[in-house]
């Protein structure tokens, strides 16, 4: 408690940060709600707002209450533990350095004594563990919460956490949902260690549906257990062989999960879905996946906690909300502001210059090409990102527009292209990606402009996402208006801080038509329409 009341000294709780915590008294005290929803624009201060909930909850609640604290990415993990010295972070096995071998992570180095039945004197991971289980404020990133939850619950039970706090709320069942799912193709089976891949790769090429997979199960189970017993004598007769023992790691992963699933899909088998594609190579990729997380949720996190409150900038509607995290709306509370910064910091400027569909998105791939080139010259000396939505598109802007100015990343590199945009703060770099629109921090220099090249729809072609459609029509919209208001907030941090949010993507105009009630009124008012003959006439002049 005095470490957390000598983090919060350093701040004064904005009147937005008062009101959110009074919300959270009267709805914990008086009215007795287990869930409580606070729908915040980004940078109203939901990390501080975290702290102060929890000084506020051990004075008056519960001396001895334990919380957790979660956020969507590894990113956010890092800002939390920079500001606050009293809370306790635990990150994944493979983000520790093993000292007993070398070149390897704790992840591996406990596979190596699992075969060998040894243990390290001093684990790096076991000591940051042990302090994450004893602390009273602790902090982790949602994949690594739902994989101590559903495969650890021992250990999160020795927590006897009584409060969870959600930050990036709209987000977590989807990351759940993610978590729990089976991805197999014949480069990953290949990449596990299996030496009959080639034989298991047909096999999939004949799995269409979940049944299918059922059916697939049994065999894979049998390769599975061959394959161990295949790496578990190469580790023995090439000791120290990082790969191997990952190769085994991801065995005993697919292993758990692909047991979880049989099991649940005894019960929930309505609740499953599998979707495939194709590679370049005409390869099958199949995912088997829950349409929902909100049975999962029940089950494995929601039950253990006393309260739980959830912030996001995107809740948008507390019905849709809760009916996909499933939460009794009986039970739950629901707060929402609006944006408490200055419209004038903070303009939207809508430039409908080709629509971004998928049957017009050639078209508008070079249509948007002089346009791009114009804005780079008129943020010249500004830092900005372009959200691209797809990398299809991030791509085609690293194959057509040559700017040095550019930063792309790969799926696998994310959070070191935006770690050089921050490092490299005196030039005006400015980041291409499609996965920066949530869980980012662009304050002041990082970003001065953001264009949204593509509406953020669902995809359709998505199987589990027309079965989601149709189970909660609104999901959609609520989706969709959820990804345009999360790229807006990337930019605009505090009340002093400025940033110009362009949308290029024509589709916008059907948001406006059809969907505009969605449209939190903050974003709607500061919406501008440019005048698109007058800018294509400067275009057209300039070339």
């Amino acid at each position: 408690m005095l470490l957390l009341n000598k983090d919060l000294e350093k701040y004064t709780p904005r009147k937005e940060q008062k009101e959110a915590l009074d919300f959270v008294k009267k709805s914990i005290q008086e009215d007795d709600k287990k869930f409580i929803l606070l729908d915040l624009p980004t940078g109203v201060g939901k990390s501080i707002l975290a702290m102060l909930m929890s000084q506020w909850y051990l004075k008056e609640v519960n001396k001895d209450a334990r919380f957790d604290i979660i956020t969507n990415s590894k990113i956010l993990q890092e800002q939390y533990t920079d500001d606050f010295n009293s809370i306790s972070s635990l990150w994944g096995k493979n983000n520790y350095d093993c000292k007993n071998y070398s070149d390897c992570s704790c992840k591996e180095g406990k596979e190596f004594n699992k075969l060998k039945k040894t243990k390290c004197d001093d684990c790096p991971y076991d000591s940051a563990r042990d302090g994450y289980i004893k602390n009273r404020i602790n902090l982790s990133n949602f994949h690594l919460y739902t994989l101590l939850n559903v495969y650890n619950e021992e250990m999160m039970e020795q927590r006897e956490s009584n409060v969870l706090i959600i930050d990036e709320a709209h987000s977590f069942q989807d990351v759940f949902c993610d978590f729990i799912s089976i991805n197999l193709s014949k480069g990953i089976l290949k990449m596990m260690g299996f030496k009959n891949y080639n034989s298991i790769s047909k096999s999939i090429q004949y799995i269409n549906n979940v049944e299918d997979f059922v059916d697939f199960a049994d065999k894979l189970n049998q390769e599975i257990t061959n394959t161990k017993a295949d790496l578990k004598r190469e580790a023995f007769k090439n000791k120290g062989s990082v790969k191997v023992m990952k190769k085994y790691s991801d065995l005993e992963s697919l292993e758990t999960k692909l047991e979880n699933f049989l099991a649940d899909y005894g019960v929930r088998e309505e609740n499953w879905v599998l979707e495939y594609s194709f590679d370049d190579k005409k390869e099958k990729m199949i995912s088997v996946q829950p349409i929902w997380a909100s049975p999962y949720l029940e089950k494995y996190v929601w039950s253990k906690y006393d309260h739980i409150i959830l912030m996001s900038g995107t809740i948008l509607n507390k019905e849709i909300f809760s009916y996909i995290n499933g939460i009794p709306e009986s039970l739950s509370s629901y707060y929402s502001i609006t944006s408490p910064f200055s419209i004038k910091n903070r303009p939207i400027y809508y430039m409908p210059i080709s629509r971004m569909t998928y049957k017009n998105k050639k078209n508008a791939f070079e249509q948007y090409k002089p346009f791009i080139s114009k804005i780079m010259g008129k943020y010249n000396l500004k830092k900005g990102i372009f959200h691209t939505h797809t990398y299809e598109i991030a791509n085609w802007m690293k194959d057509n527009i040559k700017d040095d100015r550019f930063i792309f990343h790969k799926s696998s590199d994310k959070d070191k292209a935006l770690k050089k945009h921050y490092i490299l703060e005196d030039k005006p770099t400015v980041l291409v990606s499609p996965s920066m629109a949530t869980g980012v921090d662009l304050e002041y220099d990082r970003a001065r402009f953001q264009i949204l090249m593509k509406i953020p729809y669902p995809s359709l072609g998505s199987t589990k996402n027309k079965l989601r459609q149709k189970m909660m029509p609104n999901w959609y919209t609520w989706k969709t208006i959820s990804g345009i208001i999360q790229a807006y907030g990337r930019g605009i941090r505090s009340y002093d801080d400025q940033c110009d949010f362009i949308i290029v993507d024509a589709c916008f105009s059907d948001i406006m038509k059809y969907s505009s009630d969605w449209l939190p009124e903050y974003f709607s008012n500061a919406i501008n329409m440019v005048n698109m003959k007058k800018v294509k006439s400067q275009v057209v002049s300039s070339k």
